[in-house]
């Protein structure tokens, strides 16, 4: 049965793609609703479970980069727990080389957060302004 639903899923050369679009309107708006952390949990489970049927692995990795920056750029990520879980749970399913750009992806978010909340304290500005500094190896170009 098993193999089965591998061959199937596998059939559509965009899975990947799909699989990932499914997860980002996922991190983008499914969170939002009131869900709990359960539930949350059960939702990132099942997708990955669809995950290891997936052979396409890399080209997942590359739609679900290119997602994710754009969530990160866009201030648009319900959860950074909720991200970090499923960056957690790809760690365990493909090993850290999969994940590593991912999570240098929230740590160059982190970095930009901090340094512009010092400069804002330390500029008495009349605009608002958001500034990311990001480590070109780690991010898609988008």
């Amino acid at each position: 049965l098993n193999q089965a639903f591998e061959s199937f899923i596998n059939i559509e050369s965009r899975s990947a793609e799909y699989l990932s679009l499914f997860i980002d309107d996922l991190l983008r708006r499914g969170i939002k609703e009131r869900t709990t952390d359960a539930e949350v949990e059960s939702k990132l489970d099942k997708v990955m479970m669809l995950f290891r049927f997936l052979q396409d692995r890399d080209l997942f990795e590359h739609f679900y980069k290119s997602h994710l920056a754009k969530r990160l750029l866009h201030g648009r990520c319900a959860s950074d727990d909720v991200e970090r879980t499923l960056i957690g749970k790809l760690k365990v399913e493909c090993g850290n080389q999969f994940t590593s750009r991912l999570e240098g992806m929230f740590k160059d978010i982190q970095v930009s957060q901090e340094l512009s909340g010092v400069f804002r304290s330390r500029q008495r500005l009349n605009f608002d302004f958001n500034i990311n500094l990001i480590t070109s190896g780690f991010w898609p170009n988008i």
